[in-house]
Parts: C-alpha cells; structure tokens; sequence
C-alpha cells in the first residue's frame, strides 16, 4: 500500500515521513511522535513520585506515629498535616537514568526526556507534585570496549559532549563493563567440566576480570565455532551491560531506568532469544515496563522505527556524525543487508530487510512476544499492591494515578526467586539435564567434585549454559553474586519446563476417541548416534564436496 502525498491528519500539508502506512507533515509528526511515548512518561513520572515522595512519606509517617504524643513539644509541633507532609531529611533526591550507549537512539531518547520532562530548577515549582520535573537526570555511558586506547576515550568524550549539547543539566556518568564488579570482587569459575566455583570471594582488578571472562567465552577451537563464539561474545556482554547499568542506577537511587532500543532492535533480540533458547527470559526481560528490584525498567523507543528516530534527530539538529546514511532501495534488500558473523547480527539483518518490504514485521514479533508469560505468573504479579490505601498529601490526585499504575506493574526480585547466578533472569529447574538430553553433542567426560553444591551448571539457565559453553580447562571470573545465587538454591522456581495440560475440550474429546494402536503412535527416544547419522546423511561426502 502506497502511503498518501499529503498528510492524514490536517488533510493539506505536503507529507514529510512516511510511518508504515500513514503520512504526516513536519508539525503534525512532532506531535505524533510526543503521544506515543507518554505512557512510557507517565511511568516515568509515577515511579519518581512513588521512589521519591510516597515511600519517604510514609516511612516519615510510620516514625512520627511510634513517638509519644507529648503536649507542647517539638514532636507534636512537627507531626505532618495535609499541608506539610512529612518529608524527611534522608529522603532520596527525585532522578532517572537513561542507559547511553552513543547510538543515535540513545540521544534522541536523552534529548526527548530532557525535553518533554526536565524543567530547570530556577523555574520549577518546589512542591513534591513536581518532582519529576525537578528530578535528576543521569545519563549511563558504558563503553563496550575493554582495550584502554584514545579511539575509546575520543567516543567517550565525543558522546559527552553530543550529551551536553542535547541536554545541558544532565550528568554524564561513565562506566566500562568491569563495572559489573561490585567492589571489585570476584568468584573464580574452573571449566572440567562440569563448570565449578570456589567457594570464596577474592579481591580482583574489575578491568581484567571482565577482559578475561570475554576472552573466555569467545575462544573457538576450529573454524566452523567462530560464529559460535562471536555470539557468546556478544551475549556475555549484553549480560555485563545490563548489570552495570541497573546496579549503578540502583546505587544512584534513580526510580527509573530508560532504555534505547527501537522497535528493529526489540524484534531482532526477541528472534535472537528465541533461537538461542533464551525465550524463558522474555516475560522479564523483553517486559516493555517492569520493576527490578526497586527499579523501574522501561523501553519508551521500542514503538518507533529506526528512521522516524533519524527524522527526529535531522529536525532538532543533531551532530551529523551520529545520523545514518541513507540507503538506496537496492541495499534493503536481505541479500545486501545479510549479516551471518553472529546470531545477533543475523537477526538484526533479517528484520531490517523484513521491516523494508512488510511495515507491519516489528509490530506483529514484538506482539506475539508479549504474549509470552512465565508459567507462573503470580511470580511476577503482586498478590496485592504495596501501597494499598495510601494517603500522600502534596501530589494531587493526577500523581496518585500515576503512582497506583506503576506500582500494579510486574515485579521481578532476582534476590527472592530462582535466578540464573549469570544474567540473574528467571532460570528453569534441570536446565543442564534437559540440555544435555536433546543435544546431538557428544558430552565430555564429566569430573567428579568434592563439593557438588558448587556445580554452577546446575544453577545456569538454559541460555547462558550455552553462553559458558566453551572448552575444558577455561577460567574465568564472575561477579561475586553469582555466588549467592548457588548457595541459595531453594528459592521457589520461576519457569518449570513442564508440559501443560491440554486446556481446549476439542482436544480433549478428540484424544478420548478409541483409535487402532499403531506402533507410530508410541514415543521413542532416538539416541544422540541416531541424530547424527541422520544430520550426516544431508552433508555431501569429502570427495563429492571437492568435485563441486
């Protein structure tokens, strides 16, 4: 369907963009372009209020009431009323972060919050109705790159200043992926295998760590695991990225952390998470809203395609060096944009070459991946809000909105529920036995340990046991929490992979029918020498391969 030459909403103004179907002028897009992301604002503003002004308040209330009411003394003169609510001195500072990673998405969705949300100090209103507009904006730079040159120092400080320009009044906060090292403390993994971890916590240079876990998990052994190993390259440090983005907001007592992922991006990492086994994460992780821990994760780009981003940044005059080329028609194609060096990169480029023939491919991935839920879904749901009946004077009756949607939000607690000691998403029971059934591998021998509590395969999740999945005799370091998670392994399970009940009575009824049995009909299990015969049988011989 070709999209109309003028735009369909004033019905006269020659179209500038073209969103899948639809065409819009320059005023009108800007406003299309604002509607879209306030729900993801206003998520932003009730979790400020409620991090910042409900929960101090009522801590505040709850200490005043333990005091003895005494006539005439500084207590009863200093009880909260409507009028000033109690706000105590320890109160934390109203922020947000928003996760940097120098792509063009990234200072458009700073510039788009510092526009739509920050109000300079000077002119904004002191009641705590206004926090959000007074709140804190921290911008989170992790450099991917562990090798220390000046190309890295020259990004970094290229980004700071592009950060500057689009927002004046934010704080540049950079990080590196040793980051991920909380203290700079480590736990030291042995590749047997199985994988075991010593049972204690070293001092180690967070720098290095990191640098030698990525080398760990991209060493290949023959050619043909190159892509294997670039993809558990690239997975570890997603991994790592996110770890030090939520612990530093969470150290940095932000209310919420904001990412950059546009929809292209969101619907390449769900088919990327789907092939690698990662789906059992998807509930939490792929969530649009979700809180961790004390922290509200949010996603506000993933409803606008790559080049309504560039449309937003050639308008507002971003640095031309972070604008993309612009492709002609013959490179969209999957042929031009095919990227097979990773399973990321294969992703990425089906869905860009998708997106430019069917508009409506991100939309209809990333649907259909938020219909999948954990098995479980009380895990994630609380059984009743936190805050109940609250009563908080000073943020009016819009902000009291607000505050009751983001906190009737799914809530992940990877302290509480069984996680995966790696990337501390929900993690299945057995995943390693039912890893080891279904692969056509041949498994190598396995060693016995002393202390089998610390067998930190048993622990993984299904998708960082192929993550770890790298030769016998590799050592590395993770950060020292993993430790915690493998010895506090009764904590109720989050996925179960377990086979559900047929829930449709057709189905049912139709089982129920007698049936001549036949020996078809009867599971056998094939043995991982059956499998490989039968993949073997599809390859050409050696010499028919050199003939060709």
């Amino acid at each position: 369907m070709t999209p109309p030459l003028v735009c369909i909403r004033c019905r006269h103004a020659e179209r500038v963009i073209s969103v899948r179907e639809a065409s819009y002028c320059t005023p009108c897009y800007a406003r299309v372009f604002d509607e879209k992301l306030r729900a993801n604002l206003d998520h932003a503003r009730g979790a400020i209020l409620l991090h910042s002004v409900v929960r101090p308040h009522q801590q505040a209330t709850a200490d005043t009431a333990d005091l003895p009411h005494v006539q005439g003394s500084n207590v009863a003169q200093n009880m909260p009323t409507a009028e000033a609510p109690a706000t105590p001195a320890s109160a934390p500072e109203p922020a947000y972060a928003v996760a940097c990673d120098g792509s063009l998405n990234s200072l458009v969705l700073v510039h788009t919050m510092y526009r739509l949300l920050y109000v300079p100090h000077a002119r904004a209103h002191p009641t705590p109705a206004r926090a959000p507009e007074r709140a804190r904006l921290d911008v989170l730079y992790v450099a991917t790159d562990l090798e220390k040159d000046a190309a890295q120092a020259s990004s970094s400080d290229d980004v700071r200043d592009q950060v500057a320009r689009l927002a004046p009044d934010a704080i540049f906060v950079p990080l590196t992926l040793g980051h991920a090292y909380a203290q700079d403390e480590g736990v030291s993994c042995h590749v047997h295998p199985p994988c075991f971890m010593d049972d204690t916590v070293r001092h180690v240079d967070a720098q290095d760590a990191a640098v030698q876990l990525l080398r760990a998990v991209g060493t290949s052994v023959s050619r043909l695991e190159k892509s294997a190993a670039r993809t558990r390259a690239e997975d570890i440090r997603r991994i790592l990225w996110l770890r030090v983005l939520h612990d530093t907001a969470q150290s940095r007592q932000c209310a919420a952390l904001l990412f950059p992922n546009d929809a292209t991006q969101t619907a390449a990492y769900v088919l990327d998470a789907l092939a690698k086994g990662a789906g059992h994460k998807l509930p939490v992780e792929g969530a649009a809203s979700l809180w961790i821990q004390d922290v509200l994760h949010l996603h506000p780009l993933s409803v606008y395609l790559p080049h309504e981003l560039a449309f937003y940044a050639r308008q507002h005059q971003f640095d031309s060096a972070f604008l993309p080329d612009t492709r002609q028609e013959s490179d969209m194609s999957y042929e031009a944009l095919s990227n097979k060096s990773s399973m990321g990169a294969l992703s990425q480029s089906l869905i860009t070459a998708l997106q430019h023939g069917v508009s409506s491919t991100s939309n209809t991935v990333i649907g259909t991946a938020s219909k999948l839920v954990l098995q479980d879904a009380s895990t994630l749901w609380p059984t009743k809000p936190d805050l109940g009946t609250f009563v908080c004077p000073g943020i009016g009756a819009k902000g009291a909105t607000l505050v009751r949607s983001v906190d009737a939000l799914p809530h992940w607690d990877f302290r509480r529920m069984r996680s995966c000691p790696l990337c501390r998403f929900p993690a299945q029971t057995d995943a390693v036995k039912w890893k080891s059934d279904r692969s056509i591998r041949r498994e190598q021998p396995r060693v016995a340990s002393i202390n089998e509590a610390l067998n930190l395969n048993a622990h993984l999740c299904y998708a960082c046991l192929q993550v770890l999945d790298i030769p016998a005799g590799s050592t590395f370091l993770l950060p020292s929490d993993a430790l915690f998670f493998v010895r506090a392994p009764g904590r109720p399970a989050s996925v179960q992979v377990v086979a559900a009940e047929p829930g449709d009575s057709s189905m049912r009824d139709a089982l129920a029918l007698p049936h001549t049995p036949r020996s078809s009909h009867a599971p056998t299990r094939v043995p991982p020498e059956a499998m490989r015969e039968q993949v073997a049988s599809f390859l050409l011989d050696k010499d028919t391969a050199d003939s060709t």
